[in-house]
């Protein structure tokens, strides 16, 4: 299996703990048993090649000069954009993660085990690590850090192009939402392929960036405001967008990737559902 994976990494050299896990997780796609071309862009990050570019993975760079808009330090898009001029044919399938997780070497197995040769597939939920690095099984973790993409015709493959240009997207927040919009806007299936996967997401640190959650929030409602325009644009559902991942957790359900683990943290998530829908409702009364 050939693997085009698309990614970003933070500097190296500025905090132990997150070279630790970009060091992990490239020490995880070294073990997999496929061949790996690394897209990675770099913006103004340091130290990226002399750490990633090493035996067993292919690691082609991308450096970005131009400035962002926004004031922002990276862009999804962009990443996305650098990737799609590597991707061909030869390729079975295109993979867009963060590098803050843990990559199983049964991956790629679960992969060959849907023959669909038009497909996109995540996985939910992650088991999440926190920053005492205690694991927990259960948690509803929100965050979708890995999308598979398998796309087969030339069409598709110019329309993903299209739709990459047609979403910027800078900073963080709302990618995911995009991600799982393609299923969608190429019409083909989607697919959550969570079980007997252990990927671990790693709690960051994120002092060590200056990651203010204000300006995360910031940084998500300019994204969102792109991400509507491209989904009115492409007629695609607004709950992309204002669903939050409620939306998107229902779109990737999967009744035979269930099991014990599945069924307590989608009980969880049904059980929060009317508290979050009351919460809304008193905002949009309220806060006019």
């Amino acid at each position: 299996m050939k693997i085009l994976w698309v990614t970003t990494f933070r500097s190296f050299g500025i905090s132990n703990k997150n070279d630790n896990l970009q060091k992990k997780f490239i020490k995880n796609l070294q073990k997999l048993k496929c061949k790996i071309t690394l897209s990675v862009t770099i913006f103004k990050e340091q130290n990226i090649k002399k750490n990633v570019n090493v035996k067993g993975i292919n690691a082609i760079f991308f450096k970005n000069t131009k400035k962002l808009h926004h004031n922002s330090k990276y862009s999804q898009s962009i990443c996305m954009k650098n990737a799609m001029k590597l991707f061909d044919e030869s390729y079975d399938c295109i993979i867009w993660s963060t590098a803050d997780i843990s990559i199983p070497r049964n991956l790629i197995n679960k992969i060959r085990s849907y023959k669909e040769k038009n497909i996109l597939m995540t996985v939910f939920p992650m088991y999440y690590v926190s920053s005492k690095n205690q694991i927990s099984s259960y948690s509803s973790n929100w965050g979708l850090d890995l999308f598979i993409l398998k796309i087969s015709s030339k069409e598709k493959v110019k329309k993903l192009k299209r739709i990459i240009n047609e979403c910027p997207n800078f900073g963080w927040g709302c990618y995911e939402h995009f991600f799982s919009s393609i299923s969608d806007a190429l019409n083909i299936k989607d697919i959550n392929i969570c079980k007997n996967l252990i990927i671990k997401k790693y709690n960051n640190d994120r002092n060590a960036f200056n990651d203010f959650r204000n300006n995360e929030i910031i940084s998500w409602k300019i994204n969102q405001r792109y991400l509507l325009n491209y989904l009115k644009k492409n007629n695609l559902n607004n709950l992309f967008a204002k669903g939050s991942m409620y939306y998107l957790i229902y779109k990737f359900f999967n009744l035979k990737e269930m099991n014990f683990r599945l069924i307590i943290i989608y009980f969880k998530i049904v059980f929060k559902l009317p508290i979050v829908l009351i919460r809304l409702l008193y905002r949009k009364i309220f806060y006019l």
